[in-house]
Formats: C-alpha cells, sequence, structure tokens
C-alpha cells in the first residue's frame, strides 16, 4: 500500500494527470464553443478522447483508494473528485445509450453541455491538488 501510494504520488502520476486534465479542459471547450446540433451527436474522437479520459481517471481513482484506504475520504479533493468522476460516468454512459436511439433532445443537449462546466471546475481542483 505504501509503494502504490508512492508512486500515486509520484511527479511522473501527478504529470500524467495534469496532461490528461489539459486534454479534457480542452475537449470540454470545444464541445462548449461549438456545441452539437440536434440529433448530431459529437464527433467520434471527441467521444474517444471523453470515454479514455473518464476510464484514466476512474483508474486514478480506484488506484488512490487502494492505497489511501480510509484516509482518501478525509480528504474533500478526492471526495469531490471522485463525485465527479462518477457523474462524468454516468453521463457519459447515457449520452452513449441516447446516442444510439438517436435520441437526444435540446434539454438533454444543454444540461450535458452545462456539466461540462462542473467538470471543467473539477479539473481545475484536480490540478490544485496535484500542485
Amino acid at each position: 500500500r505504501e509503494w502504490l501510494e508512492g508512486v500515486m504520488d509520484s511527479l511522473s502520476v501527478n504529470m500524467a494527470v495534469i496532461l490528461l486534465v489539459l486534454v479534457d479542459m480542452t475537449n470540454i471547450a470545444y464541445s462548449l464553443i461549438i456545441p452539437e446540433e440536434d440529433g448530431v451527436p459529437e464527433n467520434p474522437l471527441q467521444r474517444w478522447l471523453s470515454v479514455s479520459v473518464i476510464s484514466a481517471f476512474m483508474l486514478e481513482m480506484f488506484l488512490r483508494m487502494l492505497a489511501m484506504g480510509r484516509r482518501f475520504w478525509k480528504s474533500w479533493f478526492n471526495v469531490f473528485d471522485l463525485f465527479i468522476v462518477v457523474v462524468s460516468v454516468l453521463v457519459t454512459a447515457g449520452r452513449l445509450i441516447l446516442d444510439s436511439f438517436n435520441a437526444i433532445s435540446g434539454n438533454q443537449s444543454s444540461a450535458l453541455a452545462s456539466f461540462g462546466v462542473l467538470r471543467a471546475i473539477s479539473r481545475v481542483a484536480v490540478v490544485l491538488r496535484v500542485l
């Protein structure tokens, strides 16, 4: 456990997290600046980036929880970030399901876009935690 915690707090892992944050924030900014049209799903690269980054953050959260044990829950940064990762997974899964049925309406699209702002705030919190 101590070894894993050392790895999770290492410079290389922290730099990888910051790189993922930058990729995710760029993807979020792109989707907020250039909103999708009604019934037209995001392009495949955006979808792949979203799923990949969220998967990497899920892995990071799992390893951090494993390494820290109960201490994980004492840091509000960790709890907040876990909340955002879980909600991101649910939103992404919901979006993929809705896209597969071509059923995204304008209201759902704007709700998902506003969630992008919350994800961006979360990523700033991740960078602050890393620093």
